[in-house]
């Protein structure tokens, strides 16, 4: 089965860039094409003698946005280029500083190739610094990141899923090609809507080298309690960033539930129910967290982004009721 990679580049360091290119051509399972997609210049690319052997190999394609997209549009761009080229069955997406095993992308495909349509299956990583120093051989333990806890009421709440790791059905991008706005990342994305209309499916194996070095877009970071405070906020900025939280969990909500409209699933209920509605002031929404934390697999990053979107969805219930008093008491304001 060929894989379409959709690789999404931005001024990368080249040592790394060229390590990460250098993994994905000698993969084990050879049947792919890679789709390099670049928001900033590549000329010094095609002039660095180091890359002619992957410039000359006809399954990398290399593309330049005519302006700046930002990362996420960027990697749309490289969907875009995937479904109009590329025959491809199955989507991967790439860093442009990791370096992946050999047979990442071979043991992921025996994964997928079991899962019904449009699902995802993805895998484990180790973390390394920017001096190559080994951070963890399990960023899952290392975050205790519930990667069993998938349904669309969990994904919607937080993310499990990264997309260096992920390889996903390419029904899905047709069905879905744009990235709404509510999702800050593709990978978020596509995990929520597989949830939805298929599976997503956790890997327990780490199959590539994710690696720190200051300018990642997103890091990786170990838990550290329900009570942590590592940006060290105030009370009151506490309290802002519960209703900022719970805004965009809402937002995700809404956007999950109009992308299933003719799915008539129990878990896109729990998501109206628990998460949309007003009914119960945040009630349902602290149950299901502490259900998650008490469960069998005890999720308690879980239950820490339930409890924060709870707070904030209490905050801004009583925030509107004061708003409403202001306004019956002062017509004139309303």
């Amino acid at each position: 089965m060929r894989i379409a990679i959709a690789l999404a580049a931005y001024e990368p360091n080249l040592d790394y860039f060229f390590e990460q290119l250098e993994s994905i051509q000698n993969q084990t399972h050879s049947d792919f094409e890679c789709f390099i997609q670049f928001d900033s210049e590549l000329e010094h690319i095609y002039s660095n003698k180091k890359f002619i052997n992957l410039i000359n190999d006809g399954r990398f394609h290399w593309n330049k946005n005519p302006s700046r997209l930002g990362f996420k549009k960027n990697f749309e761009a490289a969907l875009s280029q995937i479904l109009r080229k590329s025959e491809a069955h199955a989507i991967a997406f790439s860093d442009q500083d990791d370096i992946w095993d050999l047979e990442k992308l071979e043991q992921l495909l025996k994964i997928f190739e079991t899962l019904p349509p449009l699902s995802i299956v993805h895998s484990d990583m180790r973390v390394i610094d920017k001096n190559e120093k080994l951070i963890t051989t399990s960023a899952w333990k290392f975050e205790k990141r519930g990667v069993n806890n998938v349904d669309p009421l969990d994904l919607v709440v937080r993310n499990v899923v990264t997309g260096a790791g992920l390889l996903m059905d390419r029904a899905l991008a047709e069905k879905f090609p744009t990235i709404l706005k509510e999702y800050d990342f593709h990978d978020h994305y596509y995990a929520s809507l597989a949830s939805v209309y298929g599976q997503v499916v956790p890997l327990k194996r780490s199959l590539y080298t994710y690696r720190i070095h200051g300018d990642n877009v997103v890091g990786v970071k170990s838990y550290s309690g329900l009570t942590a405070n590592p940006n060290k906020r105030t009370l009151k900025q506490i309290a802002e960033r519960t209703s900022e939280v719970w805004s965009e969990t809402k937002g995700r909500a809404s956007a999950i539930v109009k992308a299933a409209t003719n799915q008539d699933a129990s878990t896109i209920k729990r998501v109206e129910h628990i998460v949309l509605s007003d009914v119960d002031y945040g009630v349902s929404l602290l149950t299901y967290g502490l259900m998650k934390k008490i469960g069998r697999d005890g999720d308690d990053p879980l239950f820490r982004s339930v409890l924060v979107n709870s707070l904030g969805k209490i905050r801004s219930f009583f925030k509107r009721s004061s708003q409403n008093q202001a306004d019956h008491k002062n017509p004139k304001n309303s």
